[in-house]
């Protein structure tokens, strides 16, 4: 979309989940028969919705239009059924792309999942909105019991926590539209549910009992013309795509690194770095070329593992056809990784190493020109294609733990966090000196929904805490007193080490301390982590954070001041849909993006 052409990093994340294909030829899950009418209106007047004779006519430019419908009459009852669909019509002379949510009564978030439906112009295509519905406790822990804690049951149910909705009480659905014309003109009608739901009973449950997957983790309950049934097939696959590999030319007008050789030069540093031109972020490669980031992350063969009870023995019988140990079939305790066992049975002895090229001639034959985060170093350490790197380490946390890495907020306010975070930059000394890293990611995904979290987790923490210790004195500068914080807050703390959070309903003045304080704490943070990299890698590019929580715009704001680009994990149809703080002005970097 043209409002994303400044962005100059997209990554992809790979290892997909079901891609719903909507808007091409029918698909099995939601055919336009077996239909149940959902009669359907527009929440509240708007002038972006007329009434038409035949549905609903959505006609508005600005970007994005959003449009809520609401049921006619009480709830939609989709208790019975696995999808929404809804018929849209695109009138308009550019394909328009429309995204949907749906939400329950009893709820104020609306369902995680997000499906979506391209329509080109003049033509009408089929939204499909998956029903992710709450189970009953006890419907939940009899699957859970039978099959394991799987993320998908037979029968379409989606085994997520995350803003499951009441199927039989939907009463909400929000449609964002996006499009490069001027404006939206779509007609909306037959909204209805479809494809019968019902979850297994206990004796189809037994049935289940049997191994889901065979030695090469395919699924037995599936055929497909593809599908490996002897070992001796694997290698065969190789020189195939050996002969398919050969015949790709390289991509025209690109350099070593996948730079444009073909568009405007600019200095060459030996290193990649960003530049605005025309209006617009980009990078540009060591070599001087403009850059344009592809990516997958995850490039390794560690991924694709489990661990199951039983599964040693589910394996422990090498058909005719197998002469591999049973380590070099995946096994290892009782983990598996049939991934690992098809590479040793494609490539041989040597199949690591020869894994690690083999991968780069894909990349490049697939249009892919970077390695995206966790990656492997013995992968990327090749110097064949651009990287990034993800840099964790310990420190202490703000509830006074010494935790692991993860996405509990750090101690900023901890002498040992800036210590430790200089410590672990100076580890990275090998790909500092590397022209093919583009730069560092520091942490992941760290948890701060909103602005005012860093002071919310301060306020709750130790007395000991640095991080509260830190708030307390950032107060008593701002209130001078504690009589004076009690009028602002509505609280009754005898002195300052009394803090805590305030019970029951919080004053406005109470947000804004800690929305502020929050700011305090986002500076010191991406200010230490940029100070990190600069040290130990002065040629490098600082990348931010992964920020997944993209509706805290203060964090979006600070990271630009400090990061060289803000990074964000970003699971949607469309960049479109992430809304920038007001006069934005970075580069971006899509670190996850894909839409199972």
């Amino acid at each position: 979309m043209k409002r994303w052409n400044h962005c100059s990093l997209a990554m992809l994340l790979a290892g997909m989940a079901l891609v719903r294909m909507a808007g091409a030829a029918e698909h099995r899950l939601h055919p336009s028969t077996e239909q149940k009418p959902l009669p359907f209106a527009a929440k509240g007047a708007s002038p972006l919705v007329a009434a038409q004779p035949d549905g609903l006519r959505v006609a508005a430019s600005g970007q994005p239009v959003r449009v809520h419908l609401v049921p006619a009459a009480g709830v939609w009852d989709c208790s019975s059924k696995l999808w929404m669909l809804l018929d849209v019509a695109n009138l308009g002379d550019a394909p328009v792309l429309v995204r949907g949510q749906i939400k329950s009564a009893g709820t104020s978030a609306w369902s995680v999942t997000d499906d979506a439906v391209e329509v080109p112009a003049g033509a009408t295509r089929t939204l499909p909105i998956l029903v992710s519905r709450k189970l009953s406790a006890d419907d939940q822990q009899r699957m859970v019991s039978a099959l394991g804690d799987l993320r998908g049951f037979p029968g379409g149910h989606q085994n997520s926590s995350w803003r499951q909705v009441d199927a039989a009480k939907i009463n909400g659905v929000q449609l964002d539209f996006f499009t490069d014309a001027p404006k939206v003109d779509c007609l909306l009608s037959k909204l209805r549910g479809a494809i019968d739901f019902s979850l297994p009973s206990a004796g189809q449950l037994e049935t289940l009992h049997r191994p889901c997957m065979d030695r090469f983790g395919q699924n037995t309950a599936e055929e497909w013309p593809l599908k490996i049934g002897h070992a001796a097939q694997l290698p065969e696959r190789l020189r195939q795509e050996e002969a398919w590999l050969a015949k790709q030319a390289p991509l025209q007008g690109r350099s070593r690194f996948g730079g444009w050789t073909l568009g405007p030069k600019t200095e060459a540093t030996g290193h990649f770095r960003t530049l605005k031109r025309d209006g617009k972020w980009w990078l540009a490669d060591p070599e001087g070329n403009l850059f344009w980031s592809l990516g997958i992350t995850c490039v390794g063969h560690d991924q694709g593992g489990t661990r199951t009870a039983g599964l040693r023995k589910a394996l422990e019988n090498t058909p005719s056809d197998e002469t591999l140990p049973p380590l070099l079939r995946g096994l290892k305790g009782e983990s598996w990784n049939p991934y690992q066992a098809n590479l040793q049975r494609k490539h041989g002895a040597e199949w690591a190493a020869t894994n690690a090229e083999f991968a780069h001639r894909r990349l490049h034959a697939w249009g892919i020109n970077t390695m995206g985060n966790w990656s492997s170093p013995e992968f990327y350490h090749l110097g064949k294609t651009p990287y990034v790197v993800a840099v964790h380490y310990d420190r202490p946390l703000i509830d006074g733990r010494d935790g692991k890495w993860g996405n509990d907020l750090p101690d900023v306010f901890h002498p040992e966090f800036r210590e430790r975070t200089f410590a672990r930059m100076r580890e990275e000394a090998r790909s500092a000196a590397d022209p093919w890293c583009i730069g560092y990611f520091i942490d992941n995904e760290l948890s701060f929904p909103d602005a005012a979290t860093p002071g919310s987790k301060a306020l709750d923490a130790p007395l000991e805490s640095p991080a509260r210790q830190r708030l307390a004195a950032w107060l008593l500068e701002k209130h001078q007193t504690v009589e004076a914080l009690n009028a602002a807050w509505g609280s009754s703390f005898a002195d300052w080490s009394g803090l805590r959070p305030v019970d029951g309903k919080k004053t406005e003045a109470y947000w804004q301390d800690l929305k502020g304080f929050g700011e305090l704490y986002l500076r010191t943070y991406y200010g230490t982590c940029r100070d990190a990299v600069r040290a130990a890698a002065p040629g490098k590019l600082y990348l931010g954070s992964r920020i997944n929580h993209v509706k805290n715009k203060t964090a979006l704001s600070v990271c630009a001041e400090y990061a060289d680009v803000v990074s964000v994990n970003f699971y949607n149809y469309t960049p479109d849909a992430l809304a920038l703080p007001q006069g934005f002005d970075a580069p971006i970097l899509v670190g996850e993006f894909h839409f199972g």
